[in-house]
């Protein structure tokens, strides 16, 4: 019985809210009682446009018009208590002022979102913990290239596509690796890709006077380092 934002009482196929006549208490179907259109403005004090009164009434389908008849008014008055609810007792919201932007953020504040990508890899890397603050701040340290950041992020939301994610996007029907012949993912122990860190990390350590480790995450992320830090800096720089 709601005369505004009703799925059901559409104008081009989208459902209005006129705020004048929700503040002069026209807001159900039961109030209107489809007033000829000088009676319906001295009643509410409604000042509108003649096109805008009998477009709405005729975007109400005769099956709520019905209903409006045979039912009693609701008991309910949307302005009775002003248009301010307390969510909670820090939070007060009004309905008259509030935008799409301001609901989707009440929901974001609600449901505390976590990145999928970092759920994925700290099920495959189980039990240890990964520092994900550490890792999501680290490109900015170790470069400046545009396309090596975006990739970095790209492997962090787990959205770099191997042939594990064409096969089951339906996009090729062969997942398996052109160098090893094993199935291909992102977390595939590759034996050319493992020979190819190994011969990295023997370069770096050789050119440094090293013995630099890094766990198979750290291969994936890089290593914690500080801006001063530049060995390690520049072992994560060649590692992405």
């Amino acid at each position: 019985m709601i005369l505004f934002n009703n799925k059901d009482i559409l104008i081009e196929g989208t459902t209005v809210f006129y705020h004048n006549w929700v503040e002069n208490g026209v807001s159900t179907l039961h109030e209107w009682h489809f007033l000829p259109f000088e009676r319906f403005q001295q009643r509410y004090g409604i000042n509108c446009n003649f096109l805008t009164y009998f477009q709405e009434i005729s975007a109400i389908p005769s099956a709520l018009r019905k209903k409006a008849k045979e039912r009693a008014k609701p008991n309910v008055n949307f302005l009775s208590g002003g248009t301010l609810f307390h969510l909670t007792l820090a939070l007060s919201i009004d309905f008259l002022k509030l935008r799409s932007k301001d609901y989707y953020w009440l929901f974001l504040n609600k449901r505390k979102p976590k990145a999928t990508g970092p759920m994925k890899w700290d099920r495959d890397f189980v039990p240890m913990a990964l520092p994900w603050h550490q890792i999501f701040n680290r490109v900015k340290v170790i470069c400046k290239e545009n396309q090596l950041r975006e990739f970095y992020f790209k492997l962090i939301h787990r959205i770099v596509a191997t042939k594990k994610e064409l096969t089951l996007y339906g996009i090729t029907f062969n997942n398996i690796c052109c160098y090893c012949g094993e199935p291909d993912s992102v977390l595939q122990n590759c034996r050319t890709t493992t020979s190819f860190h190994n011969q990295l990390l023997k370069w770096f350590n050789g050119m440094h006077d090293t013995s630099i480790s890094p766990a198979n995450y750290e291969l994936l992320f890089g290593m914690p380092c500080g801006k001063d830090n530049d060995i390690l800096r520049k072992l994560n720089f060649c590692l992405l």
